[in-house]
């Protein structure tokens, strides 16, 4: 693999093996105790361990990829920053993107509802660029390019990277 190849992990290991960690499959969860499980015990890839969209019995607990440890990014300025090395887990109000099939998404409100973990995998001086656990049907092949201005909330709440 070539340093700019992404290796894209096992998002359903996650939603089906990480109950102990205090994620509820389907029903909630958060970026920090994924990232806790993958430190403790890796993770597969996404094909290794493919994403179904629904909760199963864990099939396979663990994998090769592992982190030694991660913290938070808080704000644009270090999310910014930290997106350099690697893709960051975000938290987003994503109410307004059921909708969403192309282009430099815009339309979050001051209101913000924190409602979906997401994965922030690039950055540009003009968009955010965002892989989606939803399928490849949604968005642009399962993700979504937000405005650098609109962030959906994603520079409000603190943000976990590993490394």
């Amino acid at each position: 693999m070539t340093k700019n190849q992404t290796t894209i992990l096992s998002e359903q290991q996650l939603v089906d093996c990480s109950l102990a960690y205090g994620n509820l499959g389907c029903g909630d969860g958060d970026n920090y105790e994924a990232l806790n499980y993958v430190k403790d015990r890796g993770i597969q890839t996404d094909d290794a361990y493919p994403y179904i969209q629904k909760m199963e019995k864990c099939k396979m607990q663990g994998g090769p990829f592992k982190i030694s440890g991660w913290h938070y990014a808080k704000g644009c300025s270090a999310l910014a920053a930290a997106i350099q090395e690697r893709p960051l887990g975000v938290s987003v109000d994503a109410t307004q993107w059921p909708h969403y099939k192309s282009g430099i998404f815009n339309n979050c409100d001051d209101n913000l509802n924190i409602n979906l973990d997401v994965y922030l995998v690039g950055a540009t001086s003009t968009y955010w660029k965002i892989k989606n656990a939803w399928g490849t049907t949604w968005g642009e092949d399962g993700f979504i390019r937000l405005k650098h201005s609109n962030t959906c909330g994603m520079c409000v709440d603190k943000s976990p990277w590993a490394y």
